[in-house]
């Protein structure tokens, strides 16, 4: 036997949202038409078998259906208290929660159990506001949907520009032995395979022999591809590439002032990062570079070498990375 609860009007009106209710708890009925009553629902109040746990989704979609709602209700007594099953028609899936009183329900009882319902079929619709009413099942849809597309493509994806600053020692620079050098690194894709333009600059060294006095530098730029591998917090990046040093001479010899030189070289570099994530947008580790310059510089005077510079140079930096989210 199937008792029909609702007016004549709710019946006939189509914009309401209909929820069928399988329980004879007069208590939880009026709670929940009262809670639900903001949204513009309609209760279809029925007498149904109830069904097992297994069957509980083929059942209510067969209600839903007969009845022409979107949503339905059981409050099902148990020896230890009372099930609460809700199920919605749009998602044709259910939400179980047990609850510790047995029908029949005070009216507090009533009112607790119809506010957990309609937390369920908010959680059923997909919806993050617990303390409104269900949404109408149109703008159930367009919310399910911003949802999936929102599971493929999240807010915060990853990097498309990153920073890299630097300071360490160059080793084997012109001139001496080590220096104090600085580095800047423009990244794209910071995250994954990517291109990097990279800077590196060092004080000039000063240096002297019988024959001359002066100052050399040997400065450099980089155009590297850029390799990442995530290990947990850990990340160890591999870049290589070719790159260019612009190196520069000037000072005096011993019978009179010598003009500056400056020189350009084809270089190769390799180079490894090794960093820890503070969060997902800073690191902080190590780098060491290795370059190989195509032509060794030699310079002499009056037959006599003052300076050459080698072809291997080592630069070993501590590093911080920014990445653009």
């Amino acid at each position: 036997m199937v008792v029909v609860a609702v007016s004549s009007r709710a019946i006939a009106d189509p914009a309401r949202d209909r929820v069928v209710v399988a329980t004879t708890d007069e208590a939880f009925r009026g709670e929940l038409a009262d809670a639900l009553g903001p949204s513009d629902f309609s209760l279809v109040v029925v007498d149904e078998p109830i069904p097992t746990l297994a069957d509980v989704t083929r059942i209510s979609r067969g209600l839903a259906d007969r009845e022409h709602a979107t949503a339905a209700v059981w409050l099902v007594a148990s020896p230890n208290g009372s099930t609460l099953v809700t199920y919605d028609r749009g998602v044709d899936r259910v939400l179980v929660r047990t609850i510790a009183f047995a029908p029949p329900l005070s009216p507090a009882q009533g009112a607790e159990a119809a506010r957990m319902a309609r937390t369920m079929l908010r959680a059923l619709r997909v919806t993050p506001d617990i303390n409104l009413p269900p949404p109408h099942p149109d703008e159930a849809r367009a919310i399910r949907a911003s949802a999936a597309a929102f599971a493929i493509a999240p807010h915060r994806g990853p990097a498309l520009i990153g920073v890299v600053l630097g300071v360490g020692v160059h080793v084997h620079p012109p001139g001496a032995g080590a220096a104090a050098a600085g580095s800047a690194m423009v990244i794209w894709r910071p995250d994954e395979l990517g291109v990097a333009i990279a800077g590196d600059y060092a004080p000039s060294s000063s240096f002297a022999t019988s024959t001359f006095t002066g100052a050399a530098h040997d400065d450099s730029v980089a155009l590297l591809a850029r390799w990442p591998v995530a290990l947990a917090s850990f990340r160890l990046v591999a870049l290589a590439g070719p790159a260019l040093h612009i190196t520069g001479l000037r000072g005096q010899a011993s019978d009179g002032e010598m003009p500056a030189i400056t020189h350009v070289d084809p270089a190769v570099r390799g180079q490894v990062i090794g960093a820890y994530a503070l969060d997902r947008t800073v690191d902080v580790g190590v780098a060491v570079a290795g370059d190989y310059v195509a032509d060794r510089q030699r310079y002499s005077f009056d037959a006599s070498e003052v300076l050459a510079i080698p072809r291997f140079q080592v630069l070993a930096e501590l590093v911080l990375t920014l990445a653009v989210r």
